[in-house]
């Protein structure tokens, strides 16, 4: 039996419903896109009535409870994974170690590209999707967990986790929209070409990739919580003009932005 089954739900409309979920095996779900007009997820540790689907992430160890209910929603598309108890995430690290209770997230959105790669992958019936599973498991889960016991440098990837958080630290300190990818090499004191290759390896996406995706994030945040314009949010984030910058938010979160800003509110 294999140690990770995927799986892809996509559907255009899902009517009212209720879900369970107590398996053998954990489960991640990484929402890529969708609304809905209402609902619930309850497990003994948390209760959540988020709308937008798009960024959301669920992670339950075998054996924990899930259940709630949905009202219709639009637009679904998520990637489910159902882990041994035997998987090995990068770096040798277990997955007890990390995934210990119930947790969620709303707004990780730098990993909707991520997920979208190993759709990818797995449309493609690639070799490549278990190790960039394996990989895309472990950041998920070290992003929730500061203070596990990992080695220093505990992905696949060449970059390793210092130099992918000091990238981080270093993005999130400067206005969205104007670091650029020589910036990233520079911080790093690698050659943009050199950089830009062991960033593909480490995160499947390239940097542009990921600095639009950072500032899409920082644009869902002002919708969240401010009332400026969205031209106004344009701007602030670095995109052209405010048709561009609702285009781009479609793209990668299957919402327009002023959609996003209703059901987060």
């Amino acid at each position: 039996m294999e140690t990770c089954a995927v799986e892809l739900v996509t559907a255009k409309s899902l009517n009212r419903h209720r879900f369970f979920y107590e398996g053998d095996r954990a489960l991640i779900a990484i929402g890529l896109s969708g609304e809905r007009r209402g609902g619930e997820t309850r497990t003994r540790h948390f209760q959540s009535s988020h709308r937008a689907l798009g960024g959301y992430v669920m992670a339950l160890p075998a054996g924990e409870r899930l259940d709630g209910w949905s009202e219709p929603a639009t637009r679904c598309s998520w990637l489910i994974l159902y882990l041994r108890d035997d998987y090995q995430l990068a770096g040798g690290l277990s997955l007890s170690t990390l995934l210990n209770r119930p947790y969620m997230r709303t707004n990780a959105f730098e990993l909707v590209p991520l997920a979208r790669r190993a759709q990818m992958f797995m449309a493609r019936g690639s070799d490549y999707l278990a190790p960039y599973l394996q990989s895309l498991v472990t950041l998920i889960l070290l992003d929730e967990d500061d203070d596990a016991a990992a080695p220093a440098d505990p992905t696949d990837g060449p970059l390793g986790k210092s130099r992918i958080e000091r990238i981080k630290r270093y993005v999130d300190a400067q206005t969205p929209g104007t670091v650029t990818v020589s910036d990233l090499a520079s911080e790093l004191d690698m050659s943009p070409d050199g950089f830009i290759r062991a960033f593909r390896r480490t995160y499947g996406v390239t940097p542009h990739q990921y600095l639009l995706t950072r500032r899409l994030a920082a644009a869902g945040s002002l919708l969240r919580t401010t009332d400026h314009s969205l031209t106004q949010i344009a701007m602030e984030t670095g995109f052209a003009s405010s048709s561009h910058f609702s285009a781009a938010f479609r793209a990668e979160f299957g919402l327009t932005p002023s959609q996003y800003r209703l059901a987060r509110r």
